[in-house]
């Protein structure tokens, strides 16, 4: 399904049956108590079968620990140009999400409807090496990081070409579980008059080196402001472009206005 809420729609079946059968078939004089006890064994396993599936899955795999993930955290730690995007081709349970986010800007997120709508080079069957090291750039990655566990169906095609080897792709670390590439010559996230100093979930901060303009390959929202400095945003493409007006620190922030809704108008400090 073409929306946000894409093959979720069909979780509505599992996740509602039982309480509308049950409010329905509430025990009552009559038959309805019996028939409630029918169905419930049924419903019930139609509601739970997966989490518990899920559950018995993940406990038999190594990647859903922080120690499968420590060695890379410590090496990326260690780098000296950071804020910095990494590719990291979805693991089967996306535990990357959930401990990489918090501290290293991932190139995709885990929302699979948003995902096919910006990165569907994953998806549509015909990756090349030209189209991928297109990609790193125009989401301005600088390390790929491949995982030796079981991936995503969407992963398997990416992690194929980066075993047959890219030029542009250069091996900078390895050990058990893990393989980091840096991507030669990458792409900075913020291009132009401007250079990243921090970068958070929904704020950054860049240095205006002088008035101009920069572009900062973060997606474009209506509710991006400068919270601080002397400058405008707005959108360029699907990213962000920054006019510079002073030079100095800009901090960029999300701040919600029932007037920005849908809005691309530029908003200036």
């Amino acid at each position: 399904m073409a929306s946000p809420v894409g093959s979720n729609v069909a979780r509505l079946a599992p996740l509602l049956a039982g309480p509308l059968a049950a409010l329905y078939l509430w025990p009552k004089p009559g038959r309805r108590t019996a028939a409630l006890l029918a169905v419930a064994v049924p419903l019930l396993y139609l509601q739970w079968q997966a989490p518990v599936r899920d559950i018995r899955t993940a406990d038999d795999n190594a990647e859903v620990t922080a120690a499968y993930f420590q060695p890379l955290v410590t090496y990326l730690s260690r780098q000296d140009d950071q804020p910095f995007r990494i590719e990291i081709p979805f693991t089967l349970f996306h535990w990357e999400a959930y401990l990489l986010a918090p501290e290293f800007p991932l190139a995709r997120g885990w929302e699979r409807q948003l995902d096919i709508k910006y990165n569907g080079l994953f998806y549509d069957g015909m990756l090349t090496a030209a189209k991928y090291d297109a990609w790193l750039h125009q989401v301005a990655v600088r390390y790929v990081a491949v995982s030796d566990k079981n991936l995503d169906y969407s992963a398997k095609e990416e992690v194929a070409l980066i075993n047959r080897g890219l030029p542009y792709l250069r091996l900078v670390f390895r050990e058990r579980h893990w393989r980091v590439y840096a991507v030669r010559d990458p792409t900075p996230i913020v291009d132009g008059a401007a250079t990243l100093s921090e970068l958070g979930s929904d704020w950054l901060t860049v240095q205006g080196l002088h008035p101009g303009t920069a572009v900062v390959r973060v997606h474009y929202s209506p509710y991006w402001a400068v919270t601080r400095g002397d400058g405008c945003v707005a959108p360029d493409g699907q990213y962000t472009l920054l006019t510079i007006r002073r030079a100095g620190p800009i901090n960029i922030a999300m701040r919600f206005s029932l007037g920005r809704i849908g809005a691309t108008s530029t908003r200036c400090s």
